[in-house]
């Protein structure tokens, strides 16, 4: 079962302004001079269609785990080098613990290559009308609501690896930082279109203030 952690900052509960409408004599009612409909509340995040990160992505996490595991594997290959080759007098506890870094970054990298799959098709995100959601995770899935209106500013990057596939990842940082994730996975063109639109509706949230 998975359990849906929902951050969420800078919104307090909206009042009831509606105004019952006064009974008049002989049993009419007359609405009163000034009636309001009460404020509707936004759908939850379930209710809306998320918009699921490029599944390339996937590539790219497989390649930074090939690569990591193989840089901590050779690593751990070092003092039995050292020793097999004369080099240095490598104690033996110093060989074995390279063994065991060699045993610990094999088994990681299995188990990271299984579960990358999965955590790639549980990224998404949505835009809806007063705040930007994002959501990941396998079991324990976090959902990150950021109201527009506290966007500070949003930024585009991508490292090698993102640049080999065409993708890129949105970063924006907001007035909590622990509301302020980065979004992969996204083409360069919808990387721009995202960051325009979040820019946008970020000043007219600050313009309306």
């Amino acid at each position: 079962m998975q359990h849906d952690d929902v951050v969420q900052a800078g919104e307090e509960p909206q009042a009831d302004d509606t105004v019952k409408a006064q009974p008049q004599p002989g049993g009419s009612v007359q609405p009163s001079e000034t009636q309001q409909e009460p404020a509707q509340p936004q759908p939850w995040v379930a209710d809306h269609e998320w918009i699921p990160v490029d599944p390339r992505l996937a590539k790219v996490h497989h390649l930074a785990n090939f690569f990591s595991t193989v840089a901590w594997a050779a690593g751990g290959c070092v003092p039995w080098l050292l020793k097999h080759f004369d080099v240095w007098a490598t104690p033996t506890w110093l060989v074995w613990a390279g063994w065991i870094l060699v045993a610990y970054s094999l088994v990681s990298g299995v188990v990271e290559a299984f579960l990358i799959g999965p955590r790639v098709r549980s990224m998404g995100w949505m835009l809806r009308e007063n705040d930007f959601t994002y959501r990941v995770g396998i079991i324990l899935r976090r959902v990150v609501v950021v109201p527009y209106g506290r966007l500070q500013y949003v930024d585009l990057t991508s490292g090698p690896l993102m640049r080999r596939y065409g993708l890129c990842e949105v970063s924006f940082k907001t007035a909590a930082a622990e509301s302020s994730p980065d979004i992969p996975g996204l083409t360069q063109a919808d990387g721009e279109r995202l960051r325009d639109e979040l820019a946008a509706r970020g000043e007219q949230k600050l313009a309306g203030i």
